[in-house]
């Protein structure tokens, strides 16, 4: 396997291409995300220092000027959006991290809605499915193929039986979503893994499985890890309805990408933005907190809004130091993999198990050159627990037809695209899916006392109100947070 590295202006170091022809794998990505310091010369103390390009910090950044504050905005890496961004592969632009999005989630929506971002392209996997084909069972290579009212009609009627652990839905157990942590004593017994849940259920053993599945699917996390109530808030936040979760995580996108989303914020900030800046501690002190880097630079301001994610929390040297609960992990160590796949496919549905590699995969849309968009995740505990992807893109590709991909099928890969957010030091992980526990211990600490000083403010999708682990719930954090500096609360 040969390497190579990309470095030009609109270039980021993250994410990785594999060319199957040539067998070649190319370090770093093409992406408008990519960013420089703002200027060579910047003073050191500010109004508000935020830590963290992403939406929560881009969003608290821009707001903050737009009051008129001083701020300095500080980033890790050499770009913009965190978790997400969108890059170009040999054959498309793709969404490289988080992606999807809808107009039912509020604050992502005012934010298109502010940047005129509101003619979503939209994609229907299971319309676009001449197949859907699911794992048997503990068997991970036993495909059966189902036809998709077949499966949607199964999927709805188990997966709301699912939800149904108080006889009204869920509804009696988060009858307020956004409000979850107002009665973290009286929702503490359903705090369970998915697994427990699953186990409480009058079904068949087939139909457990067939939940399993589709819950790995949302997860990327075997059903022992993952806990119930993540599933049981997004699908309050849905009305409390199976088919409006399914459309609110995987139909719509931004236009241009979530970096056109996050270039606008970015691009409407007034302050210092610096890059390639690691942060080493945040240390609270009378009236004003100071922001350390690895490199040495300190930077003073009277308020700090943290948006390091969860589990990079325990990287940083807070002082005072953190409560001992805040330090977690939560546990969706997946995947995200774009292909392109030659030619013109069959359009394909296809959903794996926790003891696979592949938890799902689907054909997307027809690329720029003529074949086919298909984006792949794989699951924490399959092939992505024991190799990093850029160490074994071939491999990936092997175990995926084992575990995934329809024996005999046309589907025949050109090339990958993707970011191995699980071994990235700034994420240490995908998006937020808690554990057992997490969401009446730790997570509920942290909403209840977000600022951790009189200075410094935990601000994160991974803790949000809402939703937790999407791109609204980070930038529900970010204005948030942003208005309680600006009104001295």
């Amino acid at each position: 396997m040969s390497s190579q590295s990309a470095s030009t202006l609109n270039h980021s170091s993250d994410g990785h291409i594999w060319n199957v022809a040539k067998g070649e794998l190319t370090s770093g990505l093409t992406t408008q995300a990519a960013r420089q310091d703002s200027t060579t010369t910047y003073p050191t103390t500010y109004d508000a220092i935020v830590v963290g390009a992403g939406f929560a910090g881009l969003v608290a950044a821009r707001d903050l000027t737009v009051a008129g504050k001083k701020v300095l905005l500080l980033e890790a890496r050499d770009r913009i959006g965190g978790r997400t961004f969108t890059a170009k592969g040999l054959h498309h632009s793709y969404e490289i991290g988080g992606g999807w999005i809808h107009w039912l989630q509020p604050n992502v929506w005012a934010e298109m809605s502010r940047y005129g971002l509101v003619n979503l392209p939209a994609s229907d996997p299971f319309n676009l499915a001449e197949s859907i084909t699911m794992c048997g069972g503990n068997d991970h290579t036993a495909l059966t193929k189902i036809e998709p009212e077949v499966m949607m009609t199964r999927m709805t009627r188990l997966l709301q039986k699912f939800f149904d652990i108080d006889g009204m839905g869920g509804r009696t157990v988060l009858p307020q979503p956004y409000r979850w942590f107002d009665n973290l004593e009286g929702i503490k017994k359903y705090d369970i893994t998915v697994a427990q849940r699953l186990q409480q259920m009058d079904v068949s053993p087939a139909d457990r499985d067939f939940v399993a599945a589709w819950l790995f699917c949302m997860s990327l996390s075997s059903p022992e890890t993952a806990g119930f109530l993540s599933f049981l808030r997004v699908y309050a936040l849905s009305n409390y309805d199976w088919g409006t979760v399914l459309e609110m995580s995987g139909k719509f996108k931004v236009p241009g990408g979530t970096t056109a989303l996050a270039s606008a914020m970015h691009s409407e900030f007034t302050g210092i933005s610096l890059f390639g800046r690691q942060v080493s501690s945040i240390v609270s002190k009378a009236g004003a907190a100071e922001v350390k880097t690895t490199a040495g630079e300190v930077f003073t301001a009277g308020k700090v809004v943290c948006t390091i994610p969860l589990n990079c929390l325990g990287d940083i040297g807070f002082e005072p130091a953190l409560p001992v609960s805040f330090i977690m992990t939560h546990v969706n160590q997946g995947a995200k993999v774009n292909f392109h796949a030659e030619g013109q496919p069959g359009g394909w549905f296809g959903v794996g198990t926790a003891q696979g590699s592949g938890s799902f995969g689907l054909t997307e849309s027809s690329s720029e050159s003529g074949g086919k968009n298909m984006v792949i995740f794989l699951g924490a505990d399959g092939f992505l627990a024991k190799n990093a992807l850029k160490d074994k893109p071939k491999e990936m590709i092997e175990a995926l037809h084992t575990d995934l991909i329809p024996k005999g099928s046309d589907i025949k890969f050109t090339d990958a695209t993707f970011h191995d957010w699980r071994r990235d030091p700034f994420s240490k992980g995908a998006w937020c899916v808690a554990a057992a526990g997490q969401i009446t211990g730790g997570l509920g600490d942290i909403a209840k006392r977000r600022w951790v000083s009189d200075n410094v403010r935990l601000t994160s999708a991974d803790s949000a109100d809402g939703w937790i682990g999407y791109i609204d719930g980070a930038i529900e954090q970010g204005r948030r947070a942003a208005f309680e500096i600006i009104q001295g609360l």
